[in-house]
C-alpha cells in the first residue's frame, strides 16, 4: 500500500465531490432593485426577528478535546446512543537513505548548482547543509481503522482494528463507515487501479472485537468506471444502506444484497445527504438538473422498501447541511443559524443564532450531533466541541444594529463577531439573505432583500452588489455617510483613493463605502505598446503575425463574454435603462470574437504543449491578456511569469466606456430610515482599520495610506516569520526548464499601477437574463446562419424589452 497511491486516490474522490457539489451553486442574477415589484415570498419581517438578541438561541461552547491519537477526523456519527468517531491511521518507519550516489542540494549553493557526491554520513560535519533525497517507494510499518466513541471527554473508549498493511486496499473514511447496535463495525474499502483508471469497491464487517467478519465485492450498477460513495449507514433492524451518486442499496447484516433503489429523476441527477431519521427512516436527497434549472427532491424508503418522494419535506430541507440528532425530528444548518423542526411543521424554529453566541459561522463546517435540544456536538480544528444552551434569563440585552447581505462575506462576518466581543452594549447581527434561495428560485434571497429595503424594512447597514448598490443611491435609500465621518475620530472621506470616495458619491455625498477592491483590465508588453492603442491596431497585429490577440484558448462565446466584462458600461446605463446593442461597437465585439474558435475541441489537452503555454506572451504569440489586479506583489510576479518583461495595464479600446471594471468588495450603506446610524457607522468604520487590513488582504486597500504602505512592503523581498524574526527570501518563477529569480516591484511601477486601479470607477455588472439573451441570439452569427446586424438588432429588441420591464 503506497502512500503515494493513497493520496492520488483521496484528492480523485475530493475532486468528484467538489465537482458534484459545484451544480449547486448558479451564479445570482441581478437584482429586482430596478424596480421593487418582486415579490418576497415568506411574509415574516426578518428584519424585526433580527433587532432582539434571541436569548432562547444562545449557546456556550463548554468542552473543546482532542481524542487520543486522533491527528484529524472527518465528522461524528452517531449509534447506541453514543457519539462516534473514525479514522485511517498509518505508522511509517524513521527515513534512512538510500547508499549509493544520489543528486543531493546544497542549500547555500545557487539554485541550479546540483552537486553529485556520496550519502555522507549525518554525524558528519560534511553533512552540514545538505537535504535528504526524496524516497519515492515508502511504505507504513503499520496501518489501521482507529475508533472512538463518546458522550462526552470523560468517557472516551477507543478501538483499534488492524489492517493489512502490504494491501492495496484503502479505507475510505468520511461517512462511509457505519457502527450497528452490536458493535459491529462496517467500513467501505477501494482498490485502485492506475493501469485501467478503474476502482473496486468492498464491504467489510468487523466484529465488536475487531476481528474481520466477511469482505464482499460490491457490484454496483454504474455507467462510469469509477464509483462516487457518498456513504453508508445502518438502520435500528441492523440493515446496511450504501448511498452512491446514482443509486442507493440495501444490503442485511450478514452482507447479502437485498435490494437496489433509484428514482426517475432523468440522466442528469446525483444522489447525496442520506441519513436516518429518529423514526429510523432512511432519508436522501436527489438533485436533477438541466438547461433550465437545478432540482431538489427528498425521498423517504417507505415501508415496503419504495423511495417515496416527501415535498413538504423537500420545502423545509432540500439544499440544507442537515445535522442529525434528538430533540427535534430535523436540523438543519444556515449561514447564521442551526434551525429545527419536527414532523409536520410548517416553519423551522431557530434554535442556535451564530452571532447571538459569538460564533464564527466557519468554523461550524465540521459534522455535528444534537444530543438534545440543549446540547449539540462539532468537530472543530480537529477537536471535539460541546456546546450548551445559555440560560435565557443569563443572556445580557444588548442593543441590535442589522446588518443585511445578499450573500455571506467572510471577512464582513469575522469582523462582526470582533466588534461584538469588544462591545458591551451593542451586538451587530448580520441577516443573509441567500438564505432564503431555493432550488426552484436561486434569486429568491435577493429579491426578499429588495422587497424589505423598498418596503420600509430595510436593515441599519445594507451591504449590496456593486449594481444594486447604485440603484438604490439613485432611490434615496442610503443616508449621506460625510456628516457620521466628520462629527467622530477614525475614517474621513479624504483618506479614501478615488474610486472609493466617487463611485457611490453625488455631489459632495458619500452613501456607500467598501474597504478593498479588485479590477479587471488588459495587460500588454509595454515594448509592443502604443498610446493610444485602438481596436484597429489590435487586429492589424493579428494580420501582420497571423496571431490571435488573446491566444487560441479561447472559444467565439468566452471571448465576447470576457470583452462584454470589460465593456458593459458602453452599451448599458442602469440608471436610465438606456441600451444600445445595435451599435457599431458592439457590432465589432461581435464581429472580432467570431474569429476564435467555437469550441475547445476534444482531446486538445491530451498532448498539451505547456511550455508553449507558458511562454505564449513571452514569444509574442499574442498580445493581450485579460487581467485580474488585486496586489501589488502578485501582479508583479505575474508579469515576470507570464510576460518576461515590463507590461502595461489598459482598457478596451472602444468607445463608450474606459474599458477596465471595478469589483468593490464588502459595500456597505446606511439605511436613511435606520434608528441606529451612529452604531452603525462605528462598525462600519471597523472595516477600515489597520488591525481590519492586517487580517483581511484580499485586494487593493480602499484607505490611500494603507495602499501606499502596501507599495512600501511589495518593493521589498518577501519574507516568512521564524519566531520573532523575519527571514527574507527570494521570489522565483518556473519556467518548466528552469527557475528564474525576480525582483521586487520597482516604486515607479508600483505608484503607476496604483494611479490605473484607483481610476477604475466601472462597476462588475452580472445580470443572469441578459447574458442568456446575449448568449441565445449570438449562437445564430456564431455558427453562420444570421449576419452580424441582424443578431446585434434582434439583441438590442430583446433587451431594450427586457429592460423596460424592470423598470
Amino acid at each position: 500500500m503506497k502512500l503515494k497511491k493513497i493520496i492520488s486516490v483521496s484528492l480523485c474522490a475530493a475532486l468528484v465531490l467538489s465537482l458534484a457539489g459545484c451544480n449547486f451553486n448558479p451564479k445570482d442574477a441581478i437584482s429586482g432593485i430596478l424596480t421593487g415589484k418582486n415579490n418576497g415570498g415568506q411574509n415574516s419581517n426578518i428584519v424585526e426577528l433580527a433587532q432582539n438578541v434571541n436569548k432562547d438561541a444562545v449557546f456556550k461552547n463548554t468542552e473543546s478535546f482532542k481524542l487520543e491519537g486522533f491527528d484529524y477526523f472527518d465528522g461524528i456519527k452517531n449509534y447506541n446512543g453514543k457519539m462516534y468517531v473514525a479514522v485511517n491511521h498509518y505508522e511509517y518507519p524513521d527515513y534512512e537513505p538510500y547508499p549509493g550516489d544520489v543528486q543531493l542540494y546544497d542549500e547555500t549553493a545557487p539554485a541550479d548548482d546540483i552537486v553529485e557526491e556520496e550519502i555522507p554520513d549525518t554525524d558528519s560535519e560534511d553533512y552540514d547543509g545538505v537535504y535528504e533525497p526524496y524516497v519515492e517507494d515508502y511504505y507504513p510499518t503499520e496501518a489501521s481503522i482507529r475508533i472512538a466513541s463518546f458522550t462526552n471527554q470523560n468517557d472516551v473508549k477507543y478501538r483499534t482494528i488492524s489492517l493489512d498493511v502490504t494491501s492495496e486496499a484503502y479505507f475510505q473514511g468520511g461517512s462511509r463507515w457505519a457502527v450497528d447496535s452490536e458493535e459491529n463495525f462496517y467500513a467501505l474499502f477501494s482498490v485502485y487501479d492506475p493501469a485501467t483508471y478503474t476502482e473496486t469497491n468492498y464491504l467489510r464487517k468487523y466484529g465488536s472485537d475487531d476481528q474481520l467478519i466477511k469482505e464482499i465485492e460490491l457490484s454496483l450498477d454504474s455507467s462510469s468506471e469509477y464509483t462516487y460513495i457518498e456513504g453508508v449507514e445502518v438502520s435500528k433492524k441492523g440493515e446496511i444502506y450504501i448511498l452512491s451518486e446514482t443509486a442507493l442499496y440495501v444490503f442485511d447484516k450478514d452482507l447479502n444484497k437485498k435490494d437496489t433503489i433509484t428514482v426517475d429523476s432523468g440522466n442528469n441527477s446525483y444522489y447525496y445527504n442520506g441519513f436516518f431519521n429518529s423514526k429510523d427512516e432512511y432519508i436522501f436527497q436527489v438533485s436533477s438538473w438541466n438547461s433550465e434549472k437545478t432540482t431538489i427532491k427528498i425521498y423517504k424508503i417507505d415501508a415496503t422498501g419504495n423511495p417515496k418522494e416527501d415535498p413538504a419535506l423537500s420545502s423545509m430541507i432540500a439544499s440544507k447541511t442537515v445535522i442529525p440528532g434528538v430533540g427535534y425530528d430535523y436540523y438543519y444548518k444556515t449561514n447564521s443559524s442551526i434551525m429545527g423542526f419536527n414532523e409536520g411543521d410548517k416553519e423551522a424554529k431557530e434554535v442556535c443564532n451564530f452571532y447571538d453566541s459569538d460564533v464564527d459561522p466557519d468554523t461550524m463546517y465540521g459534522s455535528a450531533y444534537f444530543i438534545s435540544a440543549e446540547e449539540f456536538a462539532i468537530s472543530m480544528d480537529d477537536k471535539i466541541n460541546i456546546f450548551k444552551k445559555v440560560p435565557p434569563e443569563e443572556v445580557a440585552d444588548r442593543e441590535v444594529v442589522t446588518i443585511g447581505t445578499v450573500f455571506s462575506m467572510y471577512a464582513l462576518q469575522r469582523q462582526v463577531l470582533e466588534y461584538n466581543r469588544n462591545n458591551d452594549k451593542y451586538r451587530v447581527k448580520l441577516i443573509d439573505y441567500s438564505e432564503y434561495n431555493t432550488p426552484d428560485d436561486w434569486n429568491a434571497g435577493i429579491k426578499r432583500f429588495n422587497t424589505d429595503i423598498t418596503g420600509g424594512n430595510a436593515p441599519d447597514i445594507i451591504a449590496p452588489e456593486a449594481y444594486d448598490a447604485i440603484n438604490l443611491m439613485e432611490k434615496g435609500v442610503f443616508t449621506d455617510l460625510t456628516p457620521l465621518m466628520n462629527a467622530t475620530d477614525g475614517l474621513k472621506k479624504d483618506d479614501l483613493v478615488y474610486n472609493a470616495k466617487t463611485v457611490f458619491a453625488k455631489g459632495d455625498k458619500l452613501y456607500c463605502v467598501f474597504p478593498d477592491f479588485t479590477v479587471e483590465a488588459l495587460e500588454i508588453k509595454k515594448s509592443m505598446y502604443k498610446p493610444g492603442m485602438t481596436f484597429e491596431d489590435i487586429e492589424a497585429w493579428e494580420q501582420e503575425t497571423g496571431n490571435l490577440a488573446f491566444g487560441d484558448e479561447y472559444t467565439k462565446a468566452n471571448t465576447l463574454n470576457s470583452l462584454m466584462s470589460l465593456g458593459m458600461d458602453a452599451f448599458l446605463d442602469p440608471s436610465s435603462g438606456k441600451c444600445s446593442f445595435d451599435s457599431p461597437e458592439f457590432v465589432k465585439l461581435l464581429e472580432y470574437s467570431n474569429k476564435y474558435r467555437k469550441e475547445i475541441p476534444d482531446g486538445f489537452y491530451q498532448d498539451y504543449d505547456y511550455n508553449s503555454y507558458i511562454n505564449m506572451y513571452r514569444n509574442d504569440k499574442a498580445l493581450l491578456s485579460f487581467t485580474y489586479l488585486y496586489n501589488f506583489r502578485e501582479y508583479n510576479w505575474n508579469m515576470n511569469y507570464r510576460f518576461g518583461e515590463e507590461t502595461e495595464v489598459i482598457g478596451l479600446p472602444i468607445d463608450g466606456t474606459n474599458g477596465i471594471t471595478l469589483s468593490p468588495s464588502s459595500i456597505m450603506g446606511i439605511s436613511e430610515k435606520s434608528q441606529h446610524k451612529e452604531v452603525a457607522w462605528d462598525f462600519i468604520k471597523s472595516c477600515f482599520t489597520e488591525e481590519f487590513y492586517e487580517e483581511y488582504d484580499y485586494g487593493f486597500p480602499s484607505v490611500e495610506a494603507v495602499m501606499d504602505k502596501k507599495i512600501e512592503e511589495a518593493m521589498q523581498k518577501p519574507y516568512y516569520m521564524d519566531g520573532d524574526e523575519k527571514v527574507y527570501y527570494d521570489e522565483t518563477i518556473w519556467l518548466m526548464d528552469r527557475e528564474e529569480k525576480i525582483d521586487p516591484i520597482t516604486k515607479d511601477k508600483a505608484l503607476e499601477l496604483k494611479d490605473f486601479v484607483v481610476k477604475a470607477t466601472s462597476v462588475y455588472t452580472w445580470d443572469e437574463e441578459l447574458n442568456k439573451i446575449i448568449d441565445e441570439e449570438t449562437q445564430g452569427y456564431f455558427e453562420g446562419q444570421k449576419n452580424v446586424e441582424e443578431v446585434a438588432n434582434i439583441i438590442q429588441s430583446r433587451l431594450r424589452i427586457y429592460i423596460n420591464e424592470k423598470k
